[in-house]
């Protein structure tokens, strides 16, 4: 049992803490009633709160003079982070650099789903697909023929045996077998050109609050390719593409589509395929081909806007 002598001993550092909060609560008490009301005048941070940034570099007397706190050389003595670049293996050549490296990242190259004939016959007899109407990419993706759509669709003619029924189907593009299978049985293959966004609208347009304009390429290689009547290309043929796609739903649950009226597109870069194709079209229709002055305005004119 502690005796008297060591409870007297005891008591002073016991009451010395105490006898000095409350002091301190009783000062800022005092404080607080005859300063003036916080406003955004005299608001500032509480005492310690802010530390003076350290000045190095500014002599020995500072105390952070001469090497600045990093020491004598090596290399977290120089200048950044004392840590070297990633891969850097102190001179030597770096392990990237030493290994071969083959081929090459095509930047003209599309990423295309592939459906083959066999599987579409195959998804149109277990009623997946309806073939009265024209199958958009839409229509392929809601059947989950394919997962993913990036850069497009592509109809390759593997399982051309086992088509059987006439479609009119719609894709990016599409192989030489595959368009001979379609058309043999009465079918259509139309190959329409659509960027990401117009790629994104025709198999999502719920998410569109405001549906927007297809967009028209403006790549020569992608005017080519859809001018090209052996790839059965939408401007050689000169059909509208089936936008949006029959079986779309709209934002909200909208009956139509909500679009801006916007003023008509600028016209295609007229090259050299697609003059051809325009000419090929009016003879079919029995029209006099456009006259070459208007081909000369028009190509000055898009000339001008690029």
């Amino acid at each position: 049992m502690m005796n008297f002598s060591c409870l007297l001993r005891a008591l002073p550092h016991v009451a010395a803490p105490v006898a000095r909060r409350a002091a301190a609560a009783t000062w800022s008490a005092r404080t607080l009633a005859t300063v003036a009301p916080v406003t955004l005048s005299n608001i500032s941070d509480n005492m310690g709160s802010v530390k003076t940034k350290c000045r190095i570099g500014r002599g020995n007397g500072s105390g952070r003079g001469g090497t600045s706190g990093r020491g004598h050389k090596g290399q977290k003595a120089r200048r950044g982070t004392g840590k070297p670049r990633l891969g850097f293996e102190g001179g030597q050549t770096p392990l990237m650099k030493r290994i071969p490296k083959r081929g090459f990242k095509n930047i003209h190259g599309k990423d295309l789903g592939k459906v083959n004939l066999d599987k579409l016959q195959r998804w149109i007899e277990v009623g997946r697909i309806d073939p009265s109407k024209p199958i958009t990419m839409k229509e392929l993706y809601d059947a989950r023929l394919i997962h993913s759509i990036k850069d497009g669709v592509k109809l390759l003619g593997d399982g051309a045996a086992y088509l059987r029924t006439p479609i009119h189907i719609e894709v990016t593009q599409a192989s030489k077998t595959a368009i001979e299978a379609v058309e043999k049985l009465g079918g259509k293959v139309v190959c329409v050109y659509y960027n990401k966004l117009g790629l994104r609208a025709l198999v999502k347009p719920h998410k569109f609050r405001v549906l927007p304009r297809r967009a028209e390429p403006t790549a020569t290689r992608d005017i080519d390719y859809y001018s090209s009547q052996e790839h059965r290309g939408y401007l050689a043929l000169g059909v509208a593409p089936t936008y949006p796609a029959p079986t779309a739903s709209f934002y909200n649950g909208a009956a139509a589509p909500v679009q801006y009226s916007l003023p008509p597109m600028a016209p295609i870069k007229p090259t050299v395929k697609l003059l051809a194709a325009r000419e090929a079209l009016a003879k079919a229709a029995g029209v006099a081909p456009p006259a070459a002055e208007k081909v000369a305005e028009e190509a000055a004119t898009t000339e001008a806007k690029a």
